[in-house]
């Protein structure tokens, strides 16, 4: 009887749904059925003034039939408990995927959509995911209730895992309102998550400059010099620096901060022009002359050369045209230089000489000024019937096939404008001011001040 028993137990105990258990439990039990069936004698039980006549396989049925029932309601409960509880793998699926609609709703500013997404990705993860309260404050920044916005940012700010979402958020936000010293503020935040951010660093140089903190500015930018792609361009930008807070400064310490700024970018024309007139004129002969000639090297313009002729005002046209010749031997390949040349030697009557280096000029970049000074020295050279000359009629071609001079123009947005200036009035990128010719928008890297929001208001 013990033994009967203990197999039909054996078999209750068994779990799992798979067929080898089912086999296991049906064969437990028959076989105690089997076992049952050779002890034929009555067991009387007896119990609330009843008394029960049974046999061993009466015992048998029992325990069978509740191993049975058993078997049956704990594969219901399993059933019914995997409908409406999910699993830890099923709750991170399914959260995961609301965030996602979450997100594609919010980019398309459909809030309500989101909140419905945003409510099912909440009882799947539960409520302590950063992303999640900053989707909650998305969604309140979008349907204008700015202050709830701002406190569940900056409560997402104070946490450790969501303290870069916090402050660019805020950025975000100031940003949208023009605030810049908010805005700063709030990405000082971003940038001690992620310090060696290039985007981040670049942005919150922008704002320290707008903003006039431009100690501040060059505490970012010494940063920004650590990324691989700013070396390019830091350097330049922190001249700008200086050339901008020189327009803050009273005039002596302007003329300091100028002087940084030429020796460290002599590429920037305008500034360098800033800093020579502020010179004496001792000044001028002794460090300004070797200053335009450097400039010269770098980036040749008609500024640096008219600069550089109003020092030698008091002397023979010779020696100035010798002078000059010194300016333009520094950087022989610009056709600025060729033409340069070209008016030395008209100025000296060596007509010859003038043409073949407005040829030269024209060759490099084809300017009708160029041509518009060889037609001249063509009717010198021919003076009876200059028209008819073949070199006449050449050069009336090229005059005709030319282009104008080069003007200021933007390399983020091609826009063209009458002068030089640290940001471009149009598009509001900083040091994208250029004198060029050929350019088209979007040629060269620049940094806008006002970036687009992560998604449109």
């Amino acid at each position: 009887m013990i033994l009967c028993n203990s197999l039909v137990t054996l078999g209750g105990i068994v779990k799992g749904g798979s067929v080898y258990a089912t086999l296991f439990k049906a064969i437990l039990i028959i076989a105690a059925f089997v076992i049952s069936s050779f002890f034929p004698e009555t067991v009387s039980l007896e119990g609330y003034g009843k008394r029960f006549d049974v046999t061993l396989v009466h015992l048998t049925t029992f325990l069978a039939v509740f191993v049975v029932a058993a078997d049956v309601f704990y594969r219901c409960y399993r059933t019914i408990r995997g409908i409406f509880v999910f699993s830890p793998e099923v709750r991170l699926k399914k959260g995961l995927v609301n965030m996602q609609v979450c997100f594609e709703t919010l980019s398309l500013n459909n809030t309500k959509d989101a909140k419905k997404a945003l409510v099912k990705a909440r009882q799947m993860l539960g409520k302590d995911v950063p992303l999640l309260l900053w989707f909650e404050g998305r969604i309140a920044h979008l349907e204008g209730d700015t202050h709830r916005a701002q406190s569940l940012f900056y409560a997402l700010n104070a946490r450790e895992d969501g303290r870069f979402l916090g402050s660019y958020s805020l950025y975000q936000m100031a940003q949208k309102g023009h605030d810049t010293a908010n805005a700063l503020t709030a990405l000082e935040g971003a940038i001690d998550r992620y310090k060696n951010s290039e985007v981040l660093l670049t942005q919150a140089f922008l704002l320290a400059v707008a903003e006039k903190r431009f100690d501040k500015a060059r505490t970012f930018l010494a940063s920004l010099r650590g990324t691989p792609s700013a070396s390019t361009y830091a350097t330049q930008w922190e001249a700008l620096s200086y050339f901008l807070e020189a327009q803050q400064t009273e005039q002596k310490h302007a003329k300091m901060l100028l002087r940084q700024c030429a020796e460290m970018a002599p590429e920037l024309t305008i500034p360098v022009l800033a800093y020579f007139k502020t010179m004496s004129p001792m000044e001028k002969k002794l460090r300004g002359r070797s200053l335009l000639k450097r400039a010269w090297k770098v980036v040749p313009h008609p500024l640096i050369e008219e600069a550089f002729t109003d020092t030698f005002s008091t002397r023979k046209t010779a020696e100035k045209m010798r002078c000059l010749q010194h300016l333009f031997a520094e950087n022989p390949a610009s056709w600025l230089s060729s033409y340069g040349l070209g008016k030395v030697a008209y100025e000296m009557g060596l007509w010859g000489a003038a043409l073949s280096h407005f040829d030269q000029a024209y060759a490099a970049f084809p300017a009708r000024v160029c041509a518009e000074k060889a037609l001249e020295l063509v009717k010198i050279l021919y003076p009876e019937d200059p028209e008819h000359t073949p070199e006449y009629i050449v050069w009336q071609e090229k005059y005709q096939d030319g282009c104008s001079m080069p003007t200021w123009i933007c390399k983020n947005c091609a826009h063209h404008l009458e002068s030089w200036e640290p940001f471009c009035s149009v598009c509001n990128s900083f040091a994208s001011i250029t004198w060029s010719a050929r350019l088209s928008a979007g040629e060269g890297p620049s940094a806008a001040l006002l970036p687009k929001e992560l998604f449109a208001e």
